[in-house]
Protein backbone atom coordinates (compact mmCIF):
# COMPACT_ATOMS: atom_id res chain seq x y z
CA UNK A 1 0.00 0.00 0.00
CA UNK A 2 2.79 2.33 0.92
CA UNK A 3 4.32 1.17 -2.15
CA UNK A 4 1.24 2.65 -4.36
CA UNK A 5 0.92 5.72 -2.63
CA UNK A 6 4.82 6.90 -3.29
CA UNK A 7 3.79 6.00 -7.02
CA UNK A 8 0.56 7.96 -6.97
CA UNK A 9 2.48 10.85 -5.54
CA UNK A 10 5.51 11.23 -8.05
CA UNK A 11 2.54 10.59 -10.48
CA UNK A 12 1.29 13.85 -9.22
CA UNK A 13 4.21 15.89 -9.07
CA UNK A 14 4.96 14.77 -12.92
CA UNK A 15 1.42 15.99 -13.98
CA UNK A 16 1.44 18.82 -11.66
CA UNK A 17 5.01 20.10 -13.58
CA UNK A 18 3.36 18.68 -16.99
CA UNK A 19 0.20 20.65 -16.58
CA UNK A 20 2.20 24.18 -15.08
CA UNK A 21 4.57 23.54 -18.39
CA UNK A 22 1.77 23.61 -20.56
CA UNK A 23 0.19 26.51 -19.05
CA UNK A 24 2.91 28.22 -19.23
CA UNK A 25 3.37 27.61 -23.06
CA UNK A 26 0.01 28.83 -23.61
CA UNK A 27 0.31 32.23 -22.04
CA UNK A 28 3.54 32.59 -23.92
CA UNK A 29 1.83 32.30 -27.12
CA UNK A 30 -1.41 33.72 -26.50
CA UNK A 31 0.06 36.62 -24.34
CA UNK A 32 -0.45 39.98 -25.80
CA UNK A 33 2.54 41.69 -27.45
CA UNK A 34 3.43 45.68 -26.42
CA UNK A 35 1.78 46.37 -29.85
CA UNK A 36 -1.84 45.00 -29.29
CA UNK A 37 -1.74 45.95 -25.79
CA UNK A 38 -1.87 49.48 -27.67
CA UNK A 39 -4.43 49.01 -29.53
CA UNK A 40 -6.45 47.45 -27.52
CA UNK A 41 -6.05 50.98 -25.50
CA UNK A 42 -7.22 52.53 -28.23
CA UNK A 43 -10.04 50.73 -28.46
CA UNK A 44 -10.87 51.49 -24.80
CA UNK A 45 -10.34 55.44 -25.09
CA UNK A 46 -12.89 54.97 -28.32
CA UNK A 47 -14.61 53.19 -26.50
CA UNK A 48 -15.03 56.15 -23.36
CA UNK A 49 -15.49 58.74 -26.37
CA UNK A 50 -18.42 57.56 -27.55
CA UNK A 51 -19.86 57.10 -24.21
CA UNK A 52 -19.00 59.84 -22.67
CA UNK A 53 -18.58 62.62 -25.86
CA UNK A 54 -17.91 66.02 -23.81
CA UNK A 55 -16.08 67.96 -26.45
CA UNK A 56 -17.61 68.18 -30.52
CA UNK A 57 -14.16 67.85 -31.81
CA UNK A 58 -12.93 64.60 -33.12
CA UNK A 59 -9.95 62.38 -34.19
CA UNK A 60 -8.92 60.16 -36.99
CA UNK A 61 -11.07 56.93 -36.05
CA UNK A 62 -13.12 58.08 -32.72
CA UNK A 63 -16.67 56.13 -33.45
CA UNK A 64 -19.71 59.10 -33.66
CA UNK A 65 -21.81 59.56 -30.54
CA UNK A 66 -24.05 62.23 -29.89
CA UNK A 67 -22.55 64.77 -27.46
CA UNK A 68 -23.73 64.10 -23.98
CA UNK A 69 -25.12 67.34 -21.41
CA UNK A 70 -23.51 67.07 -17.65
CA UNK A 71 -22.87 63.78 -16.31
CA UNK A 72 -24.44 63.00 -13.01
CA UNK A 73 -21.55 62.40 -10.11
CA UNK A 74 -21.87 58.64 -10.66
CA UNK A 75 -21.50 58.92 -13.97
CA UNK A 76 -18.49 61.17 -13.39
CA UNK A 77 -16.64 58.75 -10.86
CA UNK A 78 -16.86 56.18 -13.26
CA UNK A 79 -15.68 57.99 -15.83
CA UNK A 80 -12.58 58.67 -14.18
CA UNK A 81 -11.88 54.93 -13.07
CA UNK A 82 -12.38 53.63 -16.46
CA UNK A 83 -9.51 56.16 -17.83
CA UNK A 84 -7.42 55.53 -14.40
CA UNK A 85 -7.84 51.44 -15.85
CA UNK A 86 -7.01 52.51 -19.48
CA UNK A 87 -3.88 54.82 -18.18
CA UNK A 88 -3.05 51.56 -16.07
CA UNK A 89 -2.95 49.34 -19.34
CA UNK A 90 -0.88 51.93 -21.34
CA UNK A 91 1.87 52.46 -18.77
CA UNK A 92 2.22 48.64 -18.60
CA UNK A 93 2.43 48.61 -22.75
CA UNK A 94 4.54 51.26 -22.34
CA UNK A 95 7.13 49.65 -19.56
CA UNK A 96 7.37 46.90 -22.11
CA UNK A 97 7.71 49.05 -25.54
CA UNK A 98 8.78 51.99 -24.28
CA UNK A 99 7.46 55.31 -25.38
CA UNK A 100 6.74 55.50 -28.43
CA UNK A 101 4.81 58.05 -30.75
CA UNK A 102 1.32 55.66 -30.71
CA UNK A 103 1.98 55.64 -27.12
CA UNK A 104 2.38 59.08 -26.24
CA UNK A 105 -0.90 60.22 -28.91
CA UNK A 106 -2.64 57.96 -26.70
CA UNK A 107 -1.78 59.34 -23.59
CA UNK A 108 -2.73 62.76 -24.31
CA UNK A 109 -6.14 61.63 -25.45
CA UNK A 110 -7.14 60.17 -22.44
CA UNK A 111 -6.04 63.59 -20.71
CA UNK A 112 -8.13 65.10 -23.48
CA UNK A 113 -11.01 63.45 -22.05
CA UNK A 114 -10.31 63.59 -18.56
CA UNK A 115 -9.85 67.29 -19.73
CA UNK A 116 -6.26 68.22 -18.53
CA UNK A 117 -5.87 69.99 -21.57
CA UNK A 118 -2.34 71.46 -20.59
CA UNK A 119 -0.79 68.21 -20.42
CA UNK A 120 -2.20 66.90 -23.48
CA UNK A 121 -0.81 69.82 -25.59
CA UNK A 122 2.54 69.13 -24.04
CA UNK A 123 2.59 65.69 -25.03
CA UNK A 124 1.60 66.08 -28.53
CA UNK A 125 4.08 68.51 -28.93
CA UNK A 126 6.49 65.95 -27.74
CA UNK A 127 4.91 63.14 -29.84
CA UNK A 128 5.28 65.99 -33.21
CA UNK A 129 8.80 66.51 -32.71
CA UNK A 130 9.65 62.85 -33.34
CA UNK A 131 6.62 62.74 -36.14
CA UNK A 132 6.82 66.27 -37.50
CA UNK A 133 4.46 65.11 -40.48
CA UNK A 134 1.98 62.90 -38.76
CA UNK A 135 -1.12 64.91 -39.92
CA UNK A 136 -3.11 63.31 -36.84
CA UNK A 137 -0.80 64.69 -34.14
CA UNK A 138 -1.25 68.14 -35.58
CA UNK A 139 -4.94 67.78 -36.04
CA UNK A 140 -5.04 66.44 -31.70
CA UNK A 141 -2.89 69.26 -30.74
CA UNK A 142 -4.89 71.52 -32.45
CA UNK A 143 -8.04 69.66 -30.50
CA UNK A 144 -5.60 70.55 -27.26
CA UNK A 145 -5.26 74.05 -28.39
CA UNK A 146 -9.13 74.76 -28.89
CA UNK A 147 -10.29 72.92 -25.45
CA UNK A 148 -7.87 75.20 -23.76
CA UNK A 149 -9.22 78.36 -25.47
CA UNK A 150 -12.62 77.08 -24.31
CA UNK A 151 -11.72 76.65 -20.91
CA UNK A 152 -9.09 80.21 -20.10
CA UNK A 153 -11.67 82.01 -22.70
CA UNK A 154 -7.82 83.09 -24.45
CA UNK A 155 -8.82 83.78 -28.27
CA UNK A 156 -4.65 83.17 -28.56
CA UNK A 157 -5.05 79.73 -28.43
CA UNK A 158 -7.85 79.27 -30.99
CA UNK A 159 -5.34 80.44 -33.50
CA UNK A 160 -2.35 78.08 -32.36
CA UNK A 161 -5.44 75.50 -32.41
CA UNK A 162 -6.14 76.77 -35.97
CA UNK A 163 -2.79 77.10 -37.41
CA UNK A 164 -1.92 72.78 -36.18
CA UNK A 165 -5.46 71.91 -37.93
CA UNK A 166 -4.63 73.80 -41.35
CA UNK A 167 -1.54 71.94 -41.13
CA UNK A 168 -3.05 68.55 -40.25
CA UNK A 169 -5.39 69.56 -43.60
CA UNK A 170 -2.56 70.16 -45.74
CA UNK A 171 -1.28 67.60 -44.96
CA UNK A 172 -3.99 64.88 -45.35
CA UNK A 173 -7.77 66.06 -46.49
CA UNK A 174 -9.16 64.11 -43.66
CA UNK A 175 -13.05 64.47 -42.78
CA UNK A 176 -11.77 64.38 -39.21
CA UNK A 177 -9.66 67.53 -40.00
CA UNK A 178 -12.42 69.45 -42.04
CA UNK A 179 -15.30 68.88 -39.50
CA UNK A 180 -12.76 70.20 -37.01
CA UNK A 181 -11.42 73.40 -38.77
CA UNK A 182 -15.75 73.78 -39.68
CA UNK A 183 -16.22 73.70 -35.98
CA UNK A 184 -13.24 77.00 -35.54
CA UNK A 185 -14.35 78.59 -38.12
CA UNK A 186 -17.96 78.74 -36.41
CA UNK A 187 -16.31 79.61 -33.42
CA UNK A 188 -14.16 82.45 -34.38
CA UNK A 189 -16.94 83.42 -36.11
CA UNK A 190 -16.33 83.13 -39.62
CA UNK A 191 -19.40 81.69 -41.11
CA UNK A 192 -18.83 81.84 -44.55
CA UNK A 193 -15.59 79.54 -44.30
CA UNK A 194 -17.18 77.36 -41.99
CA UNK A 195 -20.06 76.62 -44.36
CA UNK A 196 -16.94 75.74 -47.43
CA UNK A 197 -15.50 73.25 -44.71
CA UNK A 198 -18.39 71.66 -43.54
CA UNK A 199 -19.46 71.40 -47.60
CA UNK A 200 -16.21 69.59 -48.28
CA UNK A 201 -16.02 67.62 -45.48
CA UNK A 202 -19.54 66.07 -46.19
CA UNK A 203 -18.01 65.27 -49.77
CA UNK A 204 -15.20 63.04 -47.96
CA UNK A 205 -17.52 61.43 -44.89
CA UNK A 206 -18.66 57.74 -44.88
CA UNK A 207 -19.81 58.23 -41.41
CA UNK A 208 -24.00 58.31 -41.24
CA UNK A 209 -23.40 59.31 -37.62
CA UNK A 210 -20.70 62.15 -38.34
CA UNK A 211 -22.52 62.98 -41.68
CA UNK A 212 -25.71 63.92 -39.54
CA UNK A 213 -24.10 66.07 -37.11
CA UNK A 214 -22.12 68.10 -40.17
CA UNK A 215 -25.79 68.38 -41.60
CA UNK A 216 -27.07 69.87 -38.91
CA UNK A 217 -24.53 72.45 -38.45
CA UNK A 218 -24.24 73.66 -41.91
CA UNK A 219 -28.06 73.76 -41.67
CA UNK A 220 -27.95 76.15 -38.61
CA UNK A 221 -25.06 78.12 -40.40
CA UNK A 222 -27.33 78.82 -43.44
CA UNK A 223 -30.07 79.53 -41.41
CA UNK A 224 -27.72 82.35 -39.46
CA UNK A 225 -26.45 83.66 -43.09
CA UNK A 226 -30.24 83.84 -44.25
CA UNK A 227 -31.23 86.03 -41.31
CA UNK A 228 -27.73 88.22 -41.58
CA UNK A 229 -28.45 88.60 -45.16
CA UNK A 230 -31.63 90.12 -44.52
CA UNK A 231 -30.40 92.04 -41.56
CA UNK A 232 -27.98 93.70 -43.91
CA UNK A 233 -30.31 94.05 -46.62
CA UNK A 234 -32.75 96.08 -43.90
CA UNK A 235 -30.06 98.37 -42.93
CA UNK A 236 -29.34 99.58 -46.40
CA UNK A 237 -32.63 99.39 -47.88
CA UNK A 238 -33.10 102.91 -47.10
CA UNK A 239 -32.34 105.69 -44.61
CA UNK A 240 -35.69 105.01 -42.87
CA UNK A 241 -35.34 101.34 -42.91
CA UNK A 242 -32.10 101.90 -40.91
CA UNK A 243 -33.59 103.75 -38.12
CA UNK A 244 -36.01 101.00 -37.92
CA UNK A 245 -33.74 98.31 -37.89
CA UNK A 246 -30.46 99.37 -36.15
CA UNK A 247 -29.29 99.20 -32.80
CA UNK A 248 -26.20 100.53 -31.40
CA UNK A 249 -24.07 97.61 -31.06
CA UNK A 250 -25.02 96.14 -34.19
CA UNK A 251 -22.26 94.13 -35.73
CA UNK A 252 -23.54 95.24 -39.36
CA UNK A 253 -23.21 98.34 -39.44
CA UNK A 254 -19.58 98.91 -41.01
CA UNK A 255 -21.60 97.42 -43.99
CA UNK A 256 -23.70 100.44 -44.44
CA UNK A 257 -21.08 102.79 -44.44
CA UNK A 258 -20.57 102.77 -48.52
CA UNK A 259 -24.54 103.23 -48.79
CA UNK A 260 -24.50 106.08 -46.24
CA UNK A 261 -21.66 108.03 -48.06
CA UNK A 262 -22.86 107.05 -51.33
CA UNK A 263 -26.79 108.07 -50.67
CA UNK A 264 -27.19 109.17 -47.64
CA UNK A 265 -24.72 111.64 -46.96
CA UNK A 266 -25.24 113.92 -50.33
CA UNK A 267 -28.83 114.89 -49.18
CA UNK A 268 -28.08 115.44 -44.67
CA UNK A 269 -28.62 118.54 -45.24
CA UNK A 270 -32.51 118.58 -47.20
CA UNK A 271 -33.72 114.89 -45.70
CA UNK A 272 -34.42 114.36 -42.04
CA UNK A 273 -34.51 110.66 -41.83
CA UNK A 274 -31.04 110.85 -43.89
CA UNK A 275 -29.95 113.48 -41.45
CA UNK A 276 -30.85 111.06 -38.32
CA UNK A 277 -30.02 107.74 -39.70
CA UNK A 278 -26.22 109.44 -40.44
CA UNK A 279 -26.24 110.44 -36.55
CA UNK A 280 -26.99 107.18 -35.56
CA UNK A 281 -24.42 105.96 -37.69
CA UNK A 282 -21.44 108.02 -36.97
CA UNK A 283 -22.59 107.77 -32.55
CA UNK A 284 -22.04 103.98 -33.40
CA UNK A 285 -18.88 104.01 -35.22
CA UNK A 286 -17.44 106.37 -32.59
CA UNK A 287 -18.47 104.36 -30.20
CA UNK A 288 -17.44 101.13 -31.87
CA UNK A 289 -14.13 101.67 -33.78
CA UNK A 290 -13.47 105.05 -31.81
CA UNK A 291 -14.08 106.57 -35.40
CA UNK A 292 -15.48 109.82 -35.89
CA UNK A 293 -14.35 110.69 -39.32
CA UNK A 294 -18.33 110.33 -40.11
CA UNK A 295 -19.19 112.73 -36.81
CA UNK A 296 -16.60 115.62 -37.73
CA UNK A 297 -18.50 115.46 -41.23
CA UNK A 298 -21.50 116.20 -40.34
CA UNK A 299 -20.57 118.88 -37.98
CA UNK A 300 -19.21 120.68 -40.88
CA UNK A 301 -21.41 123.45 -41.85
CA UNK A 302 -23.67 122.84 -45.42
CA UNK A 303 -23.71 124.22 -48.40
CA UNK A 304 -24.58 124.20 -52.47
CA UNK A 305 -21.40 122.94 -53.14
CA UNK A 306 -20.76 120.39 -50.41
CA UNK A 307 -23.82 119.13 -51.13
CA UNK A 308 -22.92 118.87 -55.56
CA UNK A 309 -19.78 117.82 -54.35
CA UNK A 310 -20.94 114.76 -52.16
CA UNK A 311 -22.93 113.93 -55.11
CA UNK A 312 -20.48 113.47 -57.43
CA UNK A 313 -18.52 111.17 -55.17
Amino acid sequence: MRRWFGKASIWMVFLALVLAACFGYLHFIFQESPEQQLSAVEKQINEHYRKYRAFQYRWSGAPYAPMRGPLTTDDQNTAQKTLKITLGDLDRAEHSLGPSVRSIKLRGRIELLSGDYDHAVQHYLQAIQQAPIDSNLQLELGIGFALQAQRDDRALDYEHSMEAMLEAARQSQAPEALFDIALLFTEFPLPGKAIDCWQKMLSLETSEGWTREAQKQLSILKQMQDVRQRHIQELTASAESYLAHATPADAALELVVDEAIENWLPLAASSGPNRAALEHLAAALKTARQDQWLSDMLKAPSSPDNSAALKLL
